[in-house]
C-alpha cells in the first residue's frame, strides 16, 4: 500500500483503492494519466506490479533477498530503461533493407557443394546432418566419406557466421571445440581447395530436414546412400531454383 500511495496520481487515488481487481486491472491499461509528466502511468503501474510480485518471491524463497531502498525510484528507472529500449530499437528498424530470393545455388563444374546443420532441442536432444551434390543439384551421399569418394573440390556451407568465423580462423575459446575446430581443418587439408563460407537459412533446408531427422533418430550416426525420401521435395525445389523471400539489411 505505501508504494502505491507514493505513485499514484492523486485525480486517480479515489477509483484506484476501490475497484475490484478485474475493474482495477481494467482501469489502469486504458489509463491514459500520466505519472510525473513524462511517464504513461499504465507503464509505470505494470512496471510496478511486476516489481512488487518479484520482489515479494524472492523475499519468500531467499532469506537473504533485500528490496531496493528507494522502490519508486527503481520503478522509475526501469520504465524509463524500457522507453530507452524502444527508442533503440526503433533506430535498428530504421536501416534500410531490400527483399532478396534466396535459394540454394548449385557448385560450379567439377565442384562438390556440402551443406551441413546441427541443432539441439528440448530434452537435450542434439542432431546433425549433411548432404553433397554437385553442380545439377543431384543427391550425391551423406557425410559418410567425402574425401574417400573422391571429392577434392568442395564448398562447405554452413548457415551460422559463428561457425564459418571459428573454422576460418582455427580458434575456440572451449576446450572440446578446439580439438574438433583441429579435426575439420586436418580433413580440409586432405582436399585440392575447400571453399567454406556462410549460407542463409533458406538456402540449407536440407541440411536442416537431414538434422531434424538426425534428433528423432535413435541410436548412431545413420549414412544415406541414395536420399531420404522425407527430402526429396525439398532436394527437386533445390534443384529445380525454387526460392524463398527474405529481408536483408543494406
Amino acid at each position: 500500500m505505501g508504494v502505491w500511495m507514493r505513485m499514484v496520481p492523486h485525480a486517480m487515488r479515489h477509483a484506484f483503492f476501490e475497484e475490484n481487481s478485474y475493474l482495477w486491472v481494467q482501469y489502469n491499461i486504458k489509463s491514459d494519466a500520466r505519472f510525473d509528466c513524462a511517464l504513461r502511468w499504465r507503464d509505470v503501474w505494470a512496471t510496478a506490479c511486476h516489481c512488487l510480485w518479484y520482489w515479494r518471491n524472492k523475499e519468500k524463497h531467499d532469506t537473504h533477498y533485500i528490496r531496493p531502498t528507494n522502490v519508486v525510484h527503481h520503478i522509475v528507472q526501469r520504465v524509463k530503461d524500457y522507453y530507452s529500449s524502444r527508442e533503440v530499437q526503433h533506430v535498428v528498424t530504421q536501416v534500410h533493407s531490400t527483399v532478396n530470393y534466396i535459394g540454394w545455388k548449385p557448385p560450379d563444374v567439377g565442384w562438390t557443394k556440402l551443406n551441413t546443420d546441427g541443432a539441439c532441442k528440448d530434452m537435450r536432444i542434439a542432431g546433425c546432418g549433411g548432404l553433397l551434390r554437385d553442380n545439377h543439384g543431384e543427391w550425391i551421399g551423406g557425410l559418410k566419406y567425402v574425401w574417400r569418394m573422391g571429392f577434392r573440390q568442395v564448398e562447405l556451407n554452413v548457415d551460422s557466421v559463428a561457425v564459418v568465423q571459428v573454422i576460418r580462423e582455427g580458434r575456440t575459446h572451449n576446450a572440446m571445440g578446439y580439438s574438433l575446430v583441429k579435426k575439420i581443418q586436418r580433413i580440409m587439408s586432405l582436399a585440392s581447395e575447400v571453399k567454406i563460407s556462410h549460407s542463409y537459412r533458406e538456402t540449407n533446408k536440407c541440411a536442416d530436414a537431414l538434422t531434424n531427422i538426425g534428433c528423432s533418430s535413435v541410436g548412431n550416426t545413420v549414412f544415406y546412400e541414395d536420399c531420404p525420401d522425407q527430402i526429396r521435395h525439398l532436394i527437386v525445389d533445390d534443384a529445380m531454383g525454387i526460392t524463398t523471400p527474405r529481408l536483408i539489411p543494406m
